[in-house]
Formats: structure tokens, sequence, C-alpha cells
């Protein structure tokens, strides 16, 4: 399975430049061009929706300048590597950006596809890198939660703790929303399935706004966080979450089941 390719945001108040940025071979990168913004408020409330691995912007904007972009990005959403686009008079800027932890500055007038080839690949490692580090913390966090959820399950007061919990770990209000996901796969198939199962739902919680927990071997707890659902809502939020991770893996050695508990 390929891995995923890392997602990109070009920010600049230049048609042009951007024009040319979408003729870029971005997959021959393992990157995806996912969106364009014109100053650096546009851009900042794109990746607070969508949160890309990288951007890639102008320092010179109206609104908000690509320098305030940085600075709010690295507050807020630290783990998105930046990468700026310069003239020869903002160097001292840029460097000091890049003192400050952005990945690369670039000169927009002598930029060639190898320097932004150059400049994407550090920005591919430090993501990855960061990414890494996230995913053991996640997992950290996924396993002590697994655990709790295992103690509640075997206490007498079980329910009422189980409520307590979700609402003081996960900030859900009743009622809740979960779901019991049951993977079934060819023993021979299930260490390699497991791991591709749980990289597919990480990928896929933040989209479909829900929290997975592993419970048992080839079990896993979907706890959705949409409030006012019906159970259609949920079924039909169930069903693009299950139709999306049977073309993220391998059809021939996987099928699902669930059970919804609301």
């Amino acid at each position: 399975m390929n891995p995923e390719p890392l997602t990109v945001l070009v920010v600049d108040d230049e048609l042009p430049l951007r024009q040319e940025l979408r003729l870029f071979p971005w997959e021959a990168h393992q990157t995806e061009l996912i969106g364009e913004a014109e100053n650096g408020e546009e851009a900042l409330q794109f990746c607070r929706s969508f949160a890309p691995d990288i951007v890639i912007t102008d320092i010179t904007m109206p609104v908000m300048n690509g320098l305030d972009l940085f600075r709010r990005l690295k507050s807020e959403l630290p783990h998105i590597q930046v990468i700026l686009l310069t003239c020869h008079s903002e160097f001292a800027y840029a460097q000091e950006a890049v003192k400050l932890g952005a990945v690369q500055y670039l000169v927009k007038v002598t930029m060639d596809e190898q320097d932004l080839e150059q400049a994407l690949q550090k920005a591919k490692e430090a993501a990855n890198r960061e990414k890494s580090l996230q995913r053991g913390e996640q997992n950290q966090r996924r396993f002590a939660a697994s655990k709790h959820l295992l103690q509640i399950s075997h206490d007498p007061g079980g329910e009422e703790n189980l409520e307590q919990f979700l609402q003081a770990s996960y900030h859900m209000k009743p009622p809740f929303h979960l779901v019991a996901l049951h993977v079934e796969a060819k023993k021979e198939n299930r260490p390699f399935i497991n791991y591709e199962m749980e990289e597919a739902l990480t990928r896929l919680e933040r989209l479909h706004l829900f929290t997975w927990l592993p419970a048992e071997e080839g079990v896993y707890l979907l706890m959705f966080h949409m409030e006012n659902n019906t159970p259609q809502v949920l079924r039909t939020k169930l069903e693009q979450v299950t139709s999306q991770l049977y073309e993220a893996l391998d059809r021939d050695h996987l099928s699902f089941l669930s059970d919804a508990v609301h």
C-alpha cells in the first residue's frame, strides 16, 4: 500500500504564481495540492478546517502577510510545515522565520522546479517526523483509554461511569453515539490488516468527526462527536467510513461487521 500523500496549500496574492505552481508535478513527489489562498487570513481559515501538512506562502500579501500567517500557524497548528516565498528585499525576514522554524525560503524570481523539490523534501521529512511523534503519543493515549474502558465494562455502575468518561475525556454530550467495528481477516493477514486498519482509521477520524479506540483483537470502538444525530444520519456516516476503509485496504482479506450503540 502506497503511503498517503502529504497535503499542500499554496498562498499568494499573485494569480500567475499560483497558476505556475498548479503545474508542478505534485504527485511525483508524494504530495497533493489541496487548496489555494490569496492572503494569510484566508489561508489560516483553510488550515483550521483542513490542516494541510505543508503551506507554501508568499511573505508580502494584503490583509495578513506570510510572516504573520507563519506565526499564527506556529501557535495554533505547529505540525504544519511552512515554506516561504520571498523577494530579494525580504531576505532578513525570511532568515529570521527559518530560525523560528520555517522549513526554507525560496526567492520567487529565481525559483525553479529543483529548488521547490528540495524545499518539499525538507518539508516532507519534517512533517513525517512530526506525524511519527504524534502517532506515538496518540497510541499511548488510545491504549490508556482502552484500558479504562475495559475496567468500566466490568464495573457494576459501568453505564454511569462510561457517560462520565466520555464527557470528561472527549467532551461528548448525551445521547452518545458509539459503534463497535468488527474486522474479520484471514489469520495470516491479521498483523498486516490490523496495522493498515489503524492507519486508515487515524486518517479518517478527523474527516468524519469520530474517535477510535482498540477494544479486543479485531474490534475497534468508534465514538462519534456529532450532535443531534438520528439513527439514519449515524448509519449514513458509518457507511461512508466503511466504504473508505474498503478503498484503503485489501478487500480480498477483509470484511466488516458493525454494531451501533446509542
